[in-house]
């Protein structure tokens, strides 16, 4: 059985992959951020299966690349490394940002964002339907489609390990160098 529908003129008709998000993504100003949409609900979605079946006492490690991979298909892979660090970026800071900073009051051990890595360690059935409840509904989530910014897609190619823990109200801070914190045997080695 062929994986795309040929039409009557020997034509592929596929469905459109979602590889561009921009604010160009369309010449239909009406249409900006549709496919930014699209890729959201479908990670949402993904979430929602996800979560409902995991032990909640275990910790878990979701990052975009893995989310990703599911959602496309397998596609993720192939699309170019601009995209894919569009793609990235779109996933942590629309979603997993999301997450975290809703439920950092709410419940501040469940959820820790650091990089592009959520971890999440429901500890017990009753936070993991409390999470669940707000997630299926999507009036509470609010998810966005906002476009990642030039500079943080940029940021994207460093490891997660350098990026440090996310400032949940921007974007990623950087671990202090130690040579900038003070000693407690005195100031620190002047720069050469």
């Amino acid at each position: 059985m062929p994986l795309l529908r040929i039409s009557d003129d020997g034509e592929t008709d596929p469905s459109p992959l979602l590889l561009i998000y921009t604010d160009n993504d369309t010449y239909d100003p009406a249409n900006r951020g549709y496919y930014r949409r699209v890729l959201i609900q479908q990670v949402h979605a993904h979430l929602l299966c996800y979560f409902h079946r995991i032990d909640p006492t275990t910790e878990h490690r979701l990052a975009p690349e893995d989310i990703l991979m599911k959602t496309t298909g397998g596609v993720f892979q192939y699309v170019g490394a601009e995209t894919r660090k569009s793609m990235r970026v779109l996933i942590r800071d629309n979603v997993f940002r999301r997450i975290a900073q809703f439920w950092q009051e709410k419940a501040p051990d469940i959820f820790h964002l650091k990089g592009f890595e959520l971890t999440v360690r429901f500890q017990d059935d009753y936070n993991k339907e409390r999470f669940l409840d707000w997630l299926e509904d999507t009036s509470r989530t609010k998810f966005a489609d906002d476009a990642a910014s030039p500079q943080e897609i940029a940021l994207a190619d460093q490891p997660t390990a350098e990026q440090g823990e996310l400032n949940l109200a921007g974007s990623a801070n950087a671990p202090e160098p130690a040579a900038s914190k003070p000693s407690e045997d005195g100031p620190p080695p002047a720069a050469n």
